[in-house]
């Protein structure tokens, strides 16, 4: 008999088992902080604050991290683009992945103050390449911008300019020109129980003051966010976003709980 292998054998077993029994235990501690969470008195402190929580979702969720990569756009892609006066990209890795993309014929919009996104809908389906991978995210009067973020499984990428469908708006009120980028090859892994989102509303009351007395949540819903910038590939996590009094956006760590310093893109 080989001693010493089966010595290590029996060691690198107990290892395992160890590992395995900590990772119940924290589960364990995790599930019992939800449930004791749950009967806390917090939201009769919301009450007391006056403080609205509008409509947040019930229930447990599952969700995952995303794994992505950079979605290469093809020359006949671009050759099939229509009313475009001239089209300008960058490449990486020899590999088309962003576009610039000035009209033929400026578009017009109206007033960006009352820009509503039924507005670009047909010109996104119809006319961008892959346009019906978008959604709607903001208006930036002071820059001029319209922009969009690539969803998936029914959850935007937030923040990524990686992700992004962003249009430039004139001093007429005409959109001039737009920016493209996409990704692709989609990887899930890690699924697991994300943190209710009343949970993640306790996170905003109990850090830094972002919710203060008379504060309403006049949005909430579950993205992705960037969590990790490899090489190529990119990953997000899913987050809790939450809009304060119609204009402030706050973005929760939807498996931690921590409240995500946002770094604009626009």
């Amino acid at each position: 008999m080989d001693w010493g292998r089966t010595k290590m054998m029996l060691i690198l077993t107990f290892l395992i088992l160890d590992f395995f029994l900590i990772v119940q235990f924290i589960e364990k501690q995790n599930a019992e902080q939800i449930e004791t969470f749950t009967e806390s008195p917090f939201e009769e402190q919301l009450e007391a604050d006056e403080i609205s929580l509008g409509e947040l979702p019930q229930g447990p969720i599952k969700a995952s991290y995303i794994s992505v990569m950079p979605r290469q756009f093809t020359e006949e892609e671009m050759a099939d683009l229509e009313g475009v006066d001239t089209i300008e990209y960058i490449r990486q890795d020899n590999k088309i992945q962003r576009l610039n993309i000035t009209l033929e014929e400026p578009m017009e919009v109206g007033e960006l103050s009352e820009f509503t996104p039924d507005k670009l809908q047909t010109f996104i389906v119809e006319e961008v390449i892959a346009g019906e991978n978008y959604a709607f995210w903001g208006v930036n009067e002071e820059l001029g911008t319209i922009t969009y973020y690539q969803q998936y499984d029914g959850r935007q990428f937030f923040r990524s300019q990686s992700s992004m469908l962003q249009f430039t708006v004139n001093e007429e009120n005409q959109i001039v020109e737009y920016d493209q980028t996409l990704l692709s090859d989609f990887e899930s892994f890690n699924e697991n129980n994300i943190l209710p989102a009343i949970q993640a509303v306790w996170s905003m009351y109990g850090q830094g003051g972002v919710l203060t007395p008379g504060s309403n949540i006049t949005k909430t819903e579950l993205v992705y966010y960037p969590l990790i910038q490899l090489t190529e590939s990119q990953v997000f996590t899913p987050t809790w976003h939450f809009v304060v009094n119609g204009e402030k956006d706050v973005y929760v760590n939807a498996f931690e709980g921590q409240i995500i310093k946002d770094v604009e893109t626009e």
